[in-house]
């Protein structure tokens, strides 16, 4: 099987609009080469796990993909400036590259990496463009409540007007979230951070809006239940307020607050600290009830293709099964977007496939061979009239 793998897009919704601007967006979570360690990818070959040939992978795949906008995340600093930003250049893309906040000080660009945006400059001309720094959560907090907002994530807001239609433009954010599963509400204030963020940059502009990147979190997290309209009910609360690993039965862990005797750096509910987390998360969701909901492009992607849900995904979530396929298997990146705005609506009509498990497994897991990295990318093909 040769690179990069052929991924038919599939139709959502082809009731095109003669009128309607159409455009293309990815993301694409491209597994930083710094840090990446062997043990993680043991099945891998010594060749799939080099840098010089993944990034050829990718950029295949990239240049294949004709995306009027590109959303990065975990790309290398010295692979964004001596490759990346230099090739899609070439291609007619112009980019912004944000460092991760722990390396913003990093003098060695061989061991730094963070996200970056592309956009075709003979599409789109840039309005504004915005940098986030989710470690600013932590500003006037201390002892542990900072601790766990410092995780060094960062986000991109980029404003595009359409050239062919200058009263049209789409605001889109790219952002990597904190990956470890056990902080749940760490990444419902970063999201919340972006969305509040976009916001006031869309608030003089009406551009439609899209959120792109690595959440971190699979859809049946707070995170993307809150961005998609869905509640988080009393009974989750302590999933909020404790570290609490992936493969522990959060019945075990209230049973086990209730007999006062917790984990490690966990606490009881009803503690101060909790309570009063209890109180922030409660609002959180308040805000969230005032924000439209968002949808997310590959939403019925199992309903579509028929394909084996998750096992741990409810009647309601059709989402794919992964999009990240190791030694463990889950989605966590995401295209999502508002589908109404004042003046006009959006819709997505065709989206990228996923390849399945005899493709993504042939060689034990990604990255391999003909993927360059863990994750796979998503694609969709969008369309907005007014």
């Amino acid at each position: 099987m040769e690179y990069p793998v052929h991924r038919d897009l599939i139709t959502i919704d082809g009731n095109e609009q003669s009128e309607g601007f159409k455009f293309r967006l990815m993301t694409y979570n491209v597994l930083a080469q710094t840090g990446l360690r062997r043990e993680l990818f043991a099945y891998a070959s010594q060749q799939c796990l080099k840098g010089p040939y993944r990034k050829q992978i990718i950029l295949r795949e990239l240049a294949e993909s004709n995306a009027d906008v590109i959303c990065l995340q975990e790309i290398d600093t010295i692979f964004y400036r001596k490759f990346y930003g230099k090739e899609l250049g070439k291609m007619g893309y112009d980019s912004h590259f944000k460092l991760k906040t722990s390396d913003g000080a990093a003098k060695d660009e061989n061991n730094s990496y963070g996200i970056a945006i592309f956009w075709k400059k003979a599409v789109f001309e840039q309005v504004s463009y915005d940098e986030l720094e989710f470690d600013d959560l932590a500003e006037g907090l201390d002892g542990i409540e900072r601790e766990e907002l410092l995780r060094s994530n960062v986000g991109q807001i980029l404003a595009l007007r359409s050239l062919q239609r200058p009263s049209l433009g789409i605001i889109v954010s790219n952002y990597h979230l904190f990956w470890n599963p056990r902080y749940q509400w760490v990444r419902i204030r970063q999201m919340l951070m972006v969305i509040q963020r976009m916001q006031t940059i869309n608030s003089s502009l009406n551009f439609h809006a899209f959120l792109l990147g690595d959440l971190n979190a699979g859809p049946t997290s707070g995170v993307y239940k809150l961005m998609t309209g869905r509640s988080i009910l009393p009974d989750e609360y302590p999933q909020y307020l404790m570290p609490t690993e992936r493969t522990k039965n959060i019945m075990s862990i209230i049973d086990h607050a209730h007999q006062g005797t917790l984990w490690e750096n966990t606490q009881d509910i009803s503690s101060p600290s909790s309570i009063q987390r209890i109180s922030e998360l409660e609002h959180a969701m308040s805000i969230f009830k005032q924000i439209p909901s968002m949808r997310s492009a590959y939403e019925n992607f199992t309903k579509i293709t028929k394909c084996k849900k998750h096992d741990e995904y409810p009647d309601d979530i059709w989402e794919p099964p992964y999009t990240n396929y190791t030694t463990w298997k889950g989605t966590l990146d995401y295209i999502f977007h508002f589908p109404i705005r004042d003046g006009g609506c959006v819709m997505i009509r065709s989206i990228l496939d996923i390849p399945g498990p005899d493709v993504c497994g042939a060689q034990g897991g990604l990255p391999s061979d003909i993927f360059g990295s863990d994750h796979l990318s998503l694609m969709a093909d969008g369309e907005f009239w007014v």
